[in-house]
């Protein structure tokens, strides 16, 4: 028997750092997945993995994966003598900032626990993922395996996690997130430590630059969960724009981050910012997805005008768009467009090839 399961990566909207120190963030996960297959097989009972890009960090993270599910003591398939094989697909960069690990470790999870015939929820499946980060990377606070897991706009502090109220939003439909990465993975232990360093160094400063961006992501959090959101995005561009100053004077920007985002602001992006530790990974830009001008909307009234405005506007939009990805890419970027997906882990059809 095969089974896959998939689990997407994430990007940090706003709150990255100073949510080590107590404040808010906002996650939310991406439609770029890491799709893991596994089945049992009769040579040993050894683990034998299968991906393009295998590294020793993405052994390890299955590892622990399989051997957290195996610890539930609740399989009710494996016979003593086999094995797992287990083949990896990913469209995440590894070291991108994105959520690789978390995502291969949920999906790991979730395809390894129905194999052998465990129900796990959803719950301890993210708690379980959160455990595999830890025990690989000595912490974790959860975010990552919690967006995965669950999908959606998450608000975490403190160790609590809510869902964003308000789904749709200026980051869903029609790609209107763009993701640009540098190419260079990015190291969370390294920033961590240097900000900490920082810290230590400037304690009240740095303590209100964490106040700063802590407000930001509860601005944030009260536009994403409002009705007009349309009409917000601006502002919303606006708080990228601050937030990611702030990630700046804490020292984790590099030459190719702010490089990718000067360049999607100056092709039109409504912001643009660091997503998770910096020093490398990615960034990404809000390219508007307002539909219509202040009543242009009640204006056109005839249904075939109706359709060929919205498809004029869509052009723009994709113009738009395609502005910042070229932007990107001069800039020495690769654009990966993405939009915000509300499926978290799931199984998938054994038919699709990896």
């Amino acid at each position: 028997m095969v089974i896959i399961a998939s689990a997407p990566g994430k990007v940090i909207l706003f709150g990255e750092h100073a949510v080590v120190y107590g404040k808010p963030a906002i996650a939310a996960a991406i439609t770029k997945r890491i799709y893991v297959k596994s089945r049992l097989i009769d040579s040993g009972s050894g683990i034998q993995i299968s991906s393009k890009g295998k590294t020793e960090s993405t052994i390890e993270y299955v590892k622990r994966a399989i051997e957290l599910v195996i610890g539930t003591k609740r399989m009710k398939k494996a016979k003593h003598g086999q094995g797992i094989e287990i083949t990896i697909d990913s469209e995440l960069p590894v070291g991108g900032g994105l959520g690789s690990s978390a995502a291969l470790s949920v999906a790991t999870i979730k395809s390894v626990s129905t194999l052998f015939g465990i129900d796990l929820e959803k719950e301890e499946i993210a708690r379980l993922g959160k455990e595999v980060e830890s025990k690989v990377q000595g912490a974790s606070s959860g975010i990552d395996p919690f967006v995965s897991t669950y999908g959606g706009a998450i608000y975490y502090k403190d160790g609590r996690f809510s869902k964003c109220r308000q789904q749709i939003n200026p980051f869903s439909g029609h790609g209107s997130i763009i993701i640009g990465y540098t190419g260079s993975p990015s190291s969370t232990k390294n920033m961590i430590a240097n900000v900490s360093h920082l810290r230590e160094k400037y304690p009240k400063i740095i303590d209100r630059i964490f106040d700063a961006i802590g407000d930001i992501s509860e601005r944030a959090k009260i536009i994403l969960e409002e009705d007009n959101l349309n009409e917000n995005e601006n502002e919303l561009g606006s708080l990228m724009n601050l937030n990611n100053g702030l990630l700046e004077s804490l020292g984790v920007s590099s030459f190719s981050l702010s490089n990718l985002v000067n360049a999607s602001l100056l092709a039109g992006a409504l912001g643009a910012k660091i997503t998770g530790a910096g020093g490398g990974g990615c960034i990404f830009a809000l390219s508007s997805g307002e539909d219509w001008e202040d009543g242009e909307e009640k204006e056109v009234s005839t249904a075939s005008n109706r359709s060929s405005r919205k498809s004029e506007i869509f052009e723009q939009f994709e113009t738009r768009k395609s502005k910042i990805c070229d932007a990107i890419k001069m800039a020495g970027g690769v654009p990966i467009p993405v939009e915000i997906s509300h499926d978290g882990v799931r199984l998938e059809s054994n038919s699709r090839k990896i």
